[in-house]
């Protein structure tokens, strides 16, 4: 499943606040289940471990893009999508791999799928947006539209890459209301996909946020984003207890 990565978590690499119990066996919406997660606590790996892991990582990135690669080729296109798709949700990085095969992924859906049309200057767009962690929020937008339109793989792997975006523009941007920016695309994203555990890690370092923000002076339109929030967080924790059986008012964010 996907973790929120440190630099949206408490400096302990850990949610600062409980909702509640955990649910068992959450699963997407749309039954699409990834195995990507970011290495929240890497202290304590060893050397050995660490060089196997890479190891083991570079064999799975070359099977995926391979695998892909002749599904493509034999017109297999669901498994073509599968394999693409995976490989972007679990590698982001470095970027100018997962665009190329994100690139491959939209020639997949184009040839795969009778109504969807995109233009040659419609997908240099999308790359070039994709490129840019500056523009991470739209790309969150870009993913929930992709899921409307039914085009789950597709959205996930867009998702990823703005995740990922996410995170390169936040380390340069470490103020606590552009962390709340950038959790706001995430929650958004997770609501509307039943993602109940990435939605409570969001809404988790979300009400932390808007506590501190809240004792601080901001200007007019800082105050309606963060109350904002604060509604919506409010609503989505009501949402994660229903989805979890959890009643109890002990266990709610205060």
């Amino acid at each position: 499943m996907f973790f929120l990565p440190a630099y949206l978590l408490s400096q302990e690499g850990k949610p600062t606040v409980k909702i509640g119990r955990k649910a068992k066996d959450r699963k997407p919406r749309n039954g699409y289940t990834d195995e990507s997660g970011f290495n929240l606590n890497p202290k304590g790996v060893s050397p050995s471990c660490k060089r196997r892991n890479m190891e083991e990582e570079i064999k799975d990135r070359d099977t995926l893009l391979s695998q892909g690669d002749t599904c493509q080729e034999n017109e297999n296109w669901s498994g073509a999508i599968r394999c693409y798709t995976r490989y972007i949700v679990k590698y982001p990085d470095p970027v100018f791999i997962s665009l190329k095969t994100y690139k491959k992924l939209l020639d997949v859906y184009r040839n795969s799928h009778d109504t969807f049309s995109l233009s040659a200057e419609d997908e240099k767009f999308i790359l070039d947006m994709l490129i840019s962690p500056t523009d991470f929020e739209n790309q969150f937008l870009l993913a929930n539209k992709i899921l409307l339109e039914g085009y789950h793989e597709l959205s996930w792997a867009t998702f990823s890459i703005a995740l990922k975006n996410s995170g390169i523009w936040f380390t340069k941007h470490p103020e606590p209301y552009q962390a709340l920016r950038a959790l706001w695309g995430i929650a958004g994203f997770s609501d509307y996909l039943e993602r109940y555990d990435l939605l409570e890690q969001c809404v988790t370092r979300m009400v932390k946020l808007v506590g501190t923000l809240s004792s601080q002076p901001q200007n007019r339109y800082r105050q309606e984003k963060i109350e904002q929030v604060r509604l919506q967080s409010d609503r989505w924790i009501e949402k994660i207890h229903l989805h979890q059986g959890t009643t109890d008012r002990e266990t709610m964010i205060h």
